[in-house]
């Protein structure tokens, strides 16, 4: 590559002058152009210039002037060189872009900074013109091409020129061919100016300083920021276009129930699950893209079992979408018609045992009760079994294996620090014995204990059988209220008569025996009297108080709602107020009317269920259990003295509650006294709820059943079976 400069440079009359920036790295104090070797070697000095170089032709070699970028208009004397920089001397009147020194060719080597100079042979027919680029390490790049063919195009490009109609390739070979393009193939890191750069084009004044530099690069740094943040803002403004058109119509609190919604739905909210579905499959063009969360899955089994005509007649109308009964039946599997603490109740309990991680939540009371149903076999095919006879899982052999089960004895557990019921086992039994029913109850403390909880206590129902199993499982023999926990001696396990059948079972002898306490009357002729008094009054005593309530049926006695009715706080107030009154048939009602107060009190704390039930009710005695030395404590202790004292002032049994009903108070009371004590004083416990002793849990599971077989009362042992692993698979 030659870079000398002729001594006496020509300026042609149809020269174009072409416009260069680079930078070139020399020597300090050089006052020769580097040769080859030396760009090998790391630069000194780095000044950046920019300058126009003239370019000859010899032959009228036309040159249109959309190819040429950056025309400046040059009158120099011929033995010069118009180059824009920096230095000392002064501006060229003549350029109007701004300032250009003239360098003569002689002196051009010893000028300072970074020079590309054209170069020619007088016998080519085509002058050409090297130039120089940068990139942002000031990299300088040389390319020339010594000589070309008179028939030869010389195509020119520009990144920076909208209308140059030509391709402006450059290329470094020494020669090239008639008709062949003059192309680029060095040049790998020439870099074009783009039109953020149009300001290097522009002449430099000749006195720049370094900061004025670094701040010509700051200004082209926040020129191409502007244009960034320029097409951002496009895509922003149609982000937000978007947004509008589709949110459009929603008020602010609608977007924010869906916000609510679709946060609540991961959290298992049952009804955001519901209408988060709904909005999903709403969109499906399918029936077969429906998709239902676990819990709105669980809900409509329920749902569907309940009532299966209401459920089909909801999907039919179009209101909700709902899974039809073919998914729900593939939820709930086929079932094996197994009886005991089966695989589906351990695996319920394991599932109940991580949710609650340990602590409190695994202290547990065990519930047992009988559900009556239908004697009959049937036939179970995918089982290939027959269901229906007398069956307990082989912990207890059947004397008579024909004979057919007419109940469904269950066990559930309650959670005393959380609120959930688990059916732990269920048997098919006809006239179960003690002792079978105290093996059946010792084999499920076992296995619930086994998979990880903590049975603290026991209850049912004040029945001759269960009566006799509690005392068979205390190793004394005798009924009490705490024994030794069959599964570990070091602790205690508490004994109790469900709190709810024992309120019906005194409602009961409150209307069949003639009470008497000290002489006088304990009479449920007063509430009768109270019935007939109120029947003709538009504005009556006591509103809920029927014929029902004075003649119940047999049925209608195992209603507890029914009983409650009777020992109500409406019913006392309105006893008394005719009493005070001194109304003709209600004179000495004093000690009725205080048998009832006591009923009530003793039931309304055995019936605690949450935490704001007594202040909202404004009823002290439902408030929980805080301290053992509680004041209600101290109170069922003297209630049991009052129920000792009236027992031994009587002298006809007649006059006194049942042998029976007295010993389930006298034994529920005390171990409810006892339990408060150990759970607040041993366990940890920071409250009590006496709810969560008593079977009401149970109860509510044999009704669902019932529901789940169309509200049949007498179920066959298949369908009750069945029904018992749906609830064990929907509910926890």
């Amino acid at each position: 590559r030659s870079h000398s400069v002729s001594e006496n440079p020509k300026l042609l009359s149809n020269a174009v002058p072409s416009i260069f920036v680079g930078v070139f790295d020399a020597p300090n104090n050089s006052g020769t152009p580097p040769l080859e070797e030396e760009l090998l070697e790391p630069p000194t000095k780095k000044i950046r210039l920019s300058y126009v170089v003239t370019h000859e032709f010899d032959g009228d070699l036309p040159v249109s002037e959309d190819a040429v970028v950056g025309v400046q208009e040059i009158h120099n004397p011929p033995n010069h060189i118009a180059v824009n920089g920096s230095g000392d001397e002064e501006k060229d009147s003549a350029n109007d872009s701004g300032p250009v020194r003239d360098i003569s060719a002689s002196k051009l080597s010893e000028s300072e900074g970074d020079f590309h100079i054209s170069s020619h042979h007088s016998d080519s027919g085509c002058h050409y013109s090297s130039s120089t680029s940068f990139n942002s390490d000031s990299e300088c790049e040389w390319s020339a091409s010594n000589s070309c063919d008179s028939d030869s195009e010389c195509a020119w490009s520009s990144s920076n020129s909208s209308d140059t109609n030509s391709d402006w390739e450059l290329s470094s070979q020494e020669d090239c061919d008639t008709d062949s393009d003059f192309q680029e193939n060095e040049l790998d890191h020439l870099e074009t100016p783009d039109s953020d750069n149009d300001a290097l084009l522009r002449p430099k004044p000749a006195s720049s300083t370094e900061n004025d530099l670094k701040l010509q690069k700051k200004v082209r740094r926040l020129q191409k920021q502007i244009v960034r943040l320029k097409k951002n803002r496009g895509k922003l403004e149609n982000r937000i276009s978007d947004l509008e058109n589709t949110i459009s119509g929603l008020t602010c609190p609608e977007m924010n129930l869906i916000k609510s919604m679709k946060k609540e739905s991961t959290e298992g909210d049952p009804w955001s699950c519901f209408m988060m579905d709904q909005m999903k499959n709403k969109t499906k063009k399918s029936k077969n893209g429906y998709r239902w969360h676990q819990e709105v899955i669980r809900q409509c089994i329920i749902l569907q079992a309940r009532s299966p005509g209401a459920y089909e007649c909801l999907r039919k109308s179009g209101m909700v979408i709902l899974p039809s009964p073919k998914t729900l039946r593939s939820y709930l599997g086929s079932s094996t018609m197994d009886v005991g603490v089966t695989d589906i109740v351990k695996e319920a309990m394991k599932a109940k045992i991580e949710e609650l991680g340990g602590g409190l939540g695994i202290h547990v009371n065990i519930a047992l009760d009988e559900v009556a149903i239908k004697p009959n076999e049937t036939y179970v095919k995918h089982a290939d079994k027959l269901v229906g006879h007398v069956d307990m899982a082989g912990i207890v052999e059947a004397k008579d294996k024909e004979k057919l089960a007419n109940k469904l004895l269950t066990f559930a557990i309650n959670g005393l620090a959380n609120s959930f019921c688990i059916i732990v086992g269920y048997f098919l039994v006809n006239k179960m014995t003690a002792e079978e029913l105290s093996k059946l109850t010792l084999h499920v403390i076992e296995e619930v204990e086994r998979i990880g909880f903590v049975v603290v206590g026991a209850v049912a129902d004040n029945a001759s059988t269960n009566t006799k199993m509690f005392k068979m499982i205390n190793p004394d023999r005798i009924l009490s209220h705490v024994i030794p926990h069959p599964n570990d001696a070091n602790r205690k396990l508490f004994l109790s008569f469900d709190s709810s059948h024992i309120i019906k079972n005194v409602r009961n002898q409150f209307i069949d025996r003639p009470l008497k306490r000290k002489g006088k009357p304990i009479r449920f002729e007063f509430i009768k009297r109270l019935h007939f008094k109120q029947k003709l009054m538009v504005l009556k005593f006591v509103k809920k108080l029927s014929k029902r309530h004075l003649e119940p049926t047999t049925i209608e006695r195992q209603n507890v709602q029914r009983a409650l009715d009777i020992f109500s706080r409406p019913m006392v107030a309105a006893l008394e107020a005719l009493r005070r009154r001194h109304t003709s048939g209600f004179m000495g009602s004093e000690e009725t009317i205080s048998f009832m107060c006591k009923m009530i009190k003793w039931f309304e704390i055995h019936d605690i269920s949450n935490l704001t039930q007594g202040k909202y009710q404004r009823l002290p005695n439902k408030a929980p259990f805080y301290s053992s030395a509680d004041a209600r404590v101290k109170w069922l202790q003297d209630f049991l003295q009052w129920l000792i004292d009236w027992k031994k002032s009587v002298i006809d049994k007649e006059h006194f509650l049942t042998a029976e009903t007295f010993a389930a108070i006298e034994i529920t009371t005390k171990s409810t006294i006892a339990k408060i004590s150990y759970l607040l004083d041993t366990a940890g416990f920071k409250f009590v709820l006496t709810r969560k002793f008593n079977s009401d849990n149970l109860e509510r599971k044999f009704s669902a059943l019932r529901q789940a077989n169309g509200g049949n009362y007498n179920m066959e042992a298949k369908a009750a079976i069945y029904g018992v692993e749906k609830l064990l698979r929907t509910t926890a």
